[in-house]
């Protein structure tokens, strides 16, 4: 019984894929509010301030899944996603396609995006340039 304890917990990568499908069709379909609970706590505030100042002028036509690996399995656990985004932003109506690399996270039983390369929607370090006040649960 002892050499249980030892083994790492199986990762139920059914979990990551069903939470990454939930939130990046939140985003195509600018259900904003909704995709904030994707976000890790320390980038969510970013996301509201840049969804409540301007995230009118972006048009996602689609986010596919192109590659997920797990990239640590102990510890705090991370999985690499690999989406391709075909998209466009006002005023330029051009549908272009980026390849981008998402960062998630496992913590307190779920999965939260932490970075993205590039960040698409520019959210950089704005996360304190918002009122606590005003985040949603």
């Amino acid at each position: 019984m002892g050499t249980l304890s030892c083994v790492p917990k199986k990762i139920n990568i059914g979990h990551l894929e069903h939470t990454l499908s939930l939130c990046h069709d939140d985003l195509k379909w600018k259900r904003f509010v909704e995709a904030t609970r994707c976000y890790s706590p320390e980038r969510r505030r970013a996301f509201q301030k840049w969804f409540r100042s301007g995230a009118e002028d972006i048009h996602i036509d689609s986010m596919e899944l192109h590659e997920l690996e797990l990239l640590k399995t102990e510890g705090p656990v991370q999985a690499k996603v690999v989406v391709g985004v075909k998209s466009y932003r006002l005023p330029d109506t051009t549908l272009k396609s980026t390849t981008i690399t998402e960062l998630w996270q496992f913590q307190e039983g779920q999965w939260f995006l932490a970075a993205t390369e590039p960040d698409i929607f520019e959210l950089g370090d704005k996360q304190d340039a918002l009122d606590p006040s005003l985040e949603e649960k």
